[in-house]
């Protein structure tokens, strides 16, 4: 058994003597959102314990998402099974013990409409006082947030405010869009259960990210990671940090575009500054695990690249010479209505006799986009009804990887690669939200 293993049985242990809580003073609202389609297969599978953060109890978030009565008295019997099952400190860890505390009891009021059972009022008061000796031990960072988090509403919801230590220094904000969101909600939390948290600043600084990070549909970007945000959570999110002012420009590596009810998020970060574009609540282009909308470079040793970037209104120009022996640069322009996004590929040798070279651009689309191959562009048809196009010398629908695929050989130098993205004459003006089209 590792020394950080035993620490926490010997806390959890050591915890079993805490005085039973008396009542639970409110929680205040904390954006703890969950997915009701996630509750209804709980519900029919009637059981937690399989999903991934079961000790969490992030399956709580989405049973309140539901919040019926039925759901109300399935939850509070998977909490006594938990309180059966392990409340004895059997597998507590600092991280799982923090956040389970902190949506026991955001939750409260849907778990327990009649009144708090004698064992809870018992159990939460030991899961802070085993949290009290072990928020420190859960790996630095955002785990011992969470921990301290959970340890910060108890202290507020069971009157004991001398189980919280002295306040620890906010650790670096994530970078990746998801990992964002939650270190925002934990963040509020300590705000709102902790008096006199010096947290404000990084409230700020994360949504201001989230916003530059968010695309119009609601969604965040994929280019860093994110893909299983939820709009709603973050909506409640950004709401409850009462913070405002414009949508910051860049960030986090990204930069951003956006014109009417068109977003684009480009990363000019790394060598192919690859880019997601939505329209409305509609993605186009998107970023998936295995492909990204950017500049590849066929048998050209990449380097680390020197990046420089100029940002316009609506446009913005990076380049970079992480292709040995290759100066590359996108050009990227969004027109004021959002309804078109011209890009320039240019490719500008270092050395005196450049071979010719095979470059690829790929353009991965949303699921819902169906795309058609037209003799000289590819149809998209979006799932409002809204006919987009896709021009470019050579571009070819790659339907297994679901995607525009524009392949170009360079046999000579400077070379320069243009391409469009535009709504279609045909469609209407206005802008239609409903996937019906209507």
């Amino acid at each position: 058994m590792t020394g950080t293993r035993l620490g926490d049985r010997i806390a959890a242990w050591r915890s079993k003597g805490t005085a039973p809580a008396q009542r639970l003073l409110p929680m205040p609202a904390l954006p703890l959102t969950g997915d009701a389609d996630r509750a209804e297969a709980l519900l029919a599978q009637d059981s937690v314990w399989d999903a991934p953060d079961a000790m969490a109890f992030g399956w709580l978030d989405d049973l309140a998402a539901l919040g019926d009565e039925r759901t109300g008295r399935f939850a509070a019997r998977m909490a006594n099974d938990w309180v059966t099952t392990f409340g004895t400190g059997r597998d507590w860890t600092p991280e799982a013990t923090g956040l389970r505390l902190l949506r026991w009891l955001a939750h409260a009021r849907f778990l327990y409409p009649r009144g708090v059972p004698a064992h809870v009022m018992d159990t939460l008061p030991r899961q802070a006082a085993y949290l009290q000796k072990r928020w420190h031990g859960a790996p630095a960072g955002w785990p011992q947030m969470a921990a301290l988090a959970g340890l910060s509403a108890a202290a507020l919801v069971l009157e004991r405010p001398e189980l919280r230590p002295a306040f620890p220094a906010i650790p670096a904000l994530p970078r990746r869009p998801d990992d964002l969101l939650q270190a925002l909600i934990l963040l509020l939390a300590l705000r709102d259960t902790w008096p006199d948290a010096p947290v404000p600043p990084s409230i700020e600084q994360a949504v201001g990210a989230l916003r530059m990070m968010r695309h119009t549909d609601g969604r965040l970007t994929g280019l860093a990671g994110g893909r299983d945000s939820d709009p709603v959570q973050l909506d409640a999110a950004l709401v409850a940090s009462r913070v405002r002012g414009p949508v910051p420009p860049q960030g986090m590596g990204l930069m951003r575009l956006s014109r009417s009810r068109s977003s684009v998020l480009v990363d000019v970060s790394g060598p192919d500054f690859a880019f997601e574009l939505t329209a409305g609540r509609c993605p186009i282009v998107v970023a998936t695990p295995h492909l990204r909308a950017g500049m590849q470079i066929a048998g050209t040793k990449q380097s680390r690249p020197g990046i420089s970037v100029q940002r316009g209104a609506m446009d913005l120009v990076a380049g970079h010479d992480g292709w040995k022996g290759m100066l590359c640069t996108r050009s990227l322009t969004l027109t004021p209505d959002g309804h078109a996004l011209t890009g320039s590929d240019r490719l500008e040798p270092r050395t005196r006799r450049p071979r010719p070279v095979d470059m690829f651009l790929f353009f991965p689309l949303h699921p819902d986009i169906a795309a058609e191959q037209e003799p000289d562009a590819v149809r998209l048809t979006l799932p409002n009804g809204d006919v987009w196009r896709f021009t470019a010398d050579g571009a070819r629908v790659d339907a297994a990887q679901h995607a525009i695929a524009l392949p170009c050989h360079v046999p000579r130098f400077p070379a320069r690669i243009d391409w469009t993205f535009a709504k279609s004459d045909a469609t209407p003006l206005t802008i239609r939200d409903l996937p019906t089209g209507a």
